[in-house]
């Protein structure tokens, strides 16, 4: 199953709660530290349980696995109880509700935000050239957004967000020994971090400028 820019990925979230997005990286031993409103003006994402993720294949071996903990990308509109990011829609399982995020629930009342034209912006971008750095093994093309997403390239904006730590791959490597799978699977500090894995940190942060030919 792919999708595509008017077809978003559709997934859903169990023993879920919502957090500030990256400070999340930070504190992911004690999620309960980094819950946030969705109306307090900082990026918020979703912490949860993959579960009925379209992109779980048992034959892949890096594919996400039902019950696998993940964080999700910033969050940019809540919509008839459904949570948007940039490519993936998400529907919040209420009754494996992380308990101490039912209890913060009931304390603070997360309001909706309007839907920020993500969708179109996204469609837009299909023309952007842009060097695309495989962080495993090297390779590097300078492709259209369009072209580089049909090459399998995991590369935003078609596949994630720019300035947002996930996969940077080409079509022949895995995820495990990306720096998003070094942060949040094997949980590294940032400072202890390997030389290539702070090399991809700071192109992360300075994208799209920082890839452009």
């Amino acid at each position: 199953m792919e999708n595509s820019d008017s077809t978003p990925w559709q997934a859903t979230l169990s023993d879920w709660c919502i957090v500030l997005h990256p400070q999340i990286y930070d504190t992911i031993e004690k999620p309960g530290k980094a819950f946030a409103k969705l109306n307090c003006g900082c990026p918020v994402a979703l912490l949860g349980r993959a579960k009925k993720d379209p992109r779980y294949n048992a034959e892949i071996s890096n594919a996400f696995a039902d019950g696998h903990r993940l964080v999700t990308s910033p969050i940019v509109a809540v919509k008839d109880g459904k949570y948007y990011t940039s490519d993936t829609v998400y529907t919040l399982d209420e009754n494996e509700k992380n308990i101490d995020f039912k209890r913060w629930c009931e304390e603070n009342q997360c309001k909706e935000v309007l839907l920020d034209g993500a969708w179109d912006q996204k469609r837009n971008q299909g023309d952007l050239i842009l060097r695309h750095i495989c962080e495993n093994c090297g390779k590097e093309q300078i492709l259209s957004s369009e072209e580089g997403y049909k090459q399998g390239w995991d590369y935003p904006p078609k596949m994630g967000s720019f300035k947002i730590i996930s996969p940077r791959t080409c079509r022949e490597c895995g995820i495990e020994t990306t720096l998003w799978w070094e942060i949040y699977c094997n949980k590294t500090p940032l400072d202890q971090l390997s030389e290539r894995h702070q090399q991809t940190l700071k192109r992360i942060l300075a994208e799209p400028e920082s890839i452009m030919p």
